[in-house]
């Protein structure tokens, strides 16, 4: 391991509860939503009733865009101005109804490559053309001669290939194909590779490839780099075949210092690993958590921008962890997109994408749709953790609402918050204090009585332990008397 990660292991261990407690950060972090999408006339999928899966988004020319996808297919927002969101276009799956659940997406040198798991012999590798934006997209490729199905798709830019993950339901179904986008519109089968791995997802940079082995529990380091064509192999570097929480292995997410990776089982109930990559030959878990919702709670897809790692993290929502000490993440931020609170199957935050150069996040829950959200307060020093939330919220019920809306949270010390319910377009609808006590409390907000049916953002807000006011949101659904 690198002297970082020694320094960490001989100093920190077992402090988490220590730094979870001290001020790092003179500073609040919030998150605020700024835009949702939906769109009822699309059918939800037969086997988890979710219209929309992956999230993307893409900078250029001084404009932002968000990328969300359906049972329909592929959607193209202008979210440049939040408050003045557009649909500028979109592009028809080959394959499409109730029978899509997974679409992926990754772009390269001005193109979108979207892929979808579903419709075998029907679904298409589709290369779309963004390069016209705002104005509209053009598909320049589709077909399934290349590529059909796939359930994940990485582009290492640094070599200018497409990793594409293609998984079965059933154990033993799995491949991975790589090819060269030395043409983007055109590319070229370089390896097909299938060495009894059953690779759901992976991160790839400059030939280095971190694979999620899905059913068979492992997380591998591979070598790419030296693979030209069909004859040659990839290089097993390392494998971390047992570990804490060890379930399904199912995507994950390097640190830009490629030192760090964090992946996620998809499994109720088990968390996140952190994970020393330093050495392929010596990897070591350095600490395992969670959004620490529900024993049923389960991460999905995650992804770091700088030491915060963002995560969608299914029925919980989008969960932001500081990760600048591996050895005791910190959960610095949370807003939960999914209305209900059932912890069955799989629904809710489905991706996230927190690199627009604006700094606001794009995330895709599966029966919400398309959110956008403004962050503030994360800060890129790597001095220590940022304090939590002083009270976590247990629930929030009932979902949809009636004519109260009853809270309960949990405080190690008496707080004074505010609560706060405000509409889409960020107008307060009506607002109470509550006073908690050290223990469990509840409190009622009582609805207008004019108050007409739609979604709301319920907003709680509070002084942090290091002074600044901290605020946490989520989605409610009133559905009218």
């Amino acid at each position: 391991m690198t002297d970082r990660f020694h320094r960490w292991g001989l100093a920190l261990l077992g402090l988490a509860a220590v730094f979870a407690g001290q001020a790092a950060q003179a500073q609040a972090v919030s998150i605020e939503l700024l835009y949702n999408w939906t769109n009822a006339s699309l059918p939800g999928s037969a086997a988890y009733a979710n219209v929309y899966n992956e999230c993307w988004g893409v900078a250029q020319e001084e404009r932002e865009y968000a990328i969300i996808g359906t049972t329909w297919g592929t959607h193209f927002f202008d979210v440049t101005d939040p408050a003045n969101v557009v649909q500028v276009d979109s592009v028809k799956g080959a394959f499409t109804g109730n029978g899509v659940v997974h679409r992926d997406y990754h772009d390269y040198d001005g193109y979108l490559y979207a892929v979808c798991d579903e419709g075998s012999g029907i679904s298409t590798l589709q290369i779309i053309d963004m390069r016209a934006l705002p104005d509209s997209v053009h598909v320049v490729y589709d077909g399934k001669e290349k590529l059909s199905t796939a359930h994940n798709i990485f582009i290492d830019t640094a070599q200018a290939r497409l990793y594409a993950f293609i998984v079965g339901f059933a154990p033993g179904f799995s491949s991975v194909a790589m090819f060269s986008l030395d043409d983007p519109t055109d590319p070229q089968l370089i390896k097909l590779y299938n060495a009894g791995s059953q690779v759901h997802d992976g991160y790839v940079e400059d030939g280095l490839a971190y694979l999620n082995d899905g059913y068979n529990g492992r997380f591998l380091i591979m070598d790419w780099s030296g693979v030209n064509s069909d004859t040659d192999d990839p290089v097993v570097l390392g494998s971390l075949d047992s570990y804490p929480d060890q379930g399904y292995n199912h995507s994950g997410w390097l640190h830009e210092d490629g030192d760090l990776y964090v992946f996620a089982d998809e499994n109720h109930g088990h968390k996140m690993k952190a994970v020393d990559v330093s050495d392929p030959t010596d990897i070591t878990v350095l600490s395992t958590f969670n959004s620490g919702v529900d024993p049923e709670s389960m991460p999905h897809n995650q992804i770091f921008r700088g030491d915060y790692l963002f995560t969608a993290h299914y029925h919980d929502g989008l969960y932001i962890h500081d990760l600048s000490d591996p050895t005791a993440p910190a959960e610095v931020a949370s807003y939960k997109t999914y209305q209900l609170d059932d912890h069955i199957s799989f629904r809710g935050a489905w991706g996230v994408y927190p690199f627009l150069p604006s700094g606001n996040v794009i995330v895709s829950d599966m029966q919400f749709g398309l959110f956008l959200f403004r962050v503030d307060g994360l800060s890129t020093s790597v001095d220590g953790p940022l304090q939590p939330m002083p009270f976590a919220v247990q629930a929030v019920g009932p979902n949809p609402l009636q004519e109260r809306l009853r809270i309960s949270a949990s405080a190690e010390a008496s707080v004074e918050a505010v609560v706060e319910l405000l509409d889409l377009q960020g107008r307060s609808v009506v607002a109470q204090s509550w006073r908690l006590a050290s223990g469990e409390n509840t409190t009622e907000l009582q609805l207008p009585a004019d108050l007409a049916a739609g979604l709301y953002v319920l907003r709680l807000e509070a002084d942090g332990p290091d002074g600044p006011r901290r605020f946490t949101e989520q989605l409610v659904n009133f559905a009218g008397r």
